[in-house]
């Protein structure tokens, strides 16, 4: 729970930090969403995307490796020695490396075979683990540069609030102009 302050949600400004802003507002997580008046009238993605594009993976559970690496590749993720910014994963081993659009740290997987024994949140710089979590999700990019995937943004930031949501305007003319 908390307050989330929304930059203009645009895929060249801050596209990690607009998909972490959707994200808590489609989690219930934010419970004040400051935002601007261009935000509201901006196009976005449809909230069904996040559903349908993130990874969810949990410890404990069975993510066939090749078919994650092959859905990671899909949705833009690409391949590094070490992750250092989002949209980026490493595999060593038995050891999958992810850093989420919308995410503060990447995580690390730790897989025996086929299964997640652990998820980690972990600073890209130092390599130290931050904290062991159960459950990660993997948000790719879903502001998607390629102008051919303009029919895409059909939504308004309005749609990813909560219906029992209270909307203030200051200076509406701004927004039905």
């Amino acid at each position: 729970s908390g307050v989330v302050h929304s930059s203009s949600p645009e895929p060249n400004l801050s596209s990690s930090e607009s998909i972490a802003t959707l994200r808590a507002m489609l989690g219930s997580t934010a419970e004040i969403v400051v935002t601007s008046s261009d935000s509201l009238i901006t196009r976005l993605p449809e909230p069904t995307l996040f559903g349908s594009s993130t990874i969810r993976l949990e410890a404990g559970k069975d993510h066939p490796l090749t078919e994650l690496l092959g859905r990671l590749n899909d949705s833009g993720f690409e391949r590094r020695d070490f992750v250092g910014t989002a949209g980026e994963y490493s595999l060593r081993g038995g050891i999958l490396d992810v850093f989420s659009y919308g995410s503060e740290y990447p995580v690390r997987c730790e897989f025996f075979g086929d299964t997640i024994e652990s998820i980690r949140e972990f600073d890209p710089l130092s390599q130290r683990s931050i904290r062991e979590i159960s459950v990660a999700s993997i948000v790719p990019q879903i502001f998607n540069v390629d102008t051919s995937q303009d029919a895409t943004k059909k939504s308004s930031l309005l749609e990813y609030l909560n219906n029992d949501a209270f909307v203030f305007l200051i200076e509406p003319e701004l927004v039905w102009k």
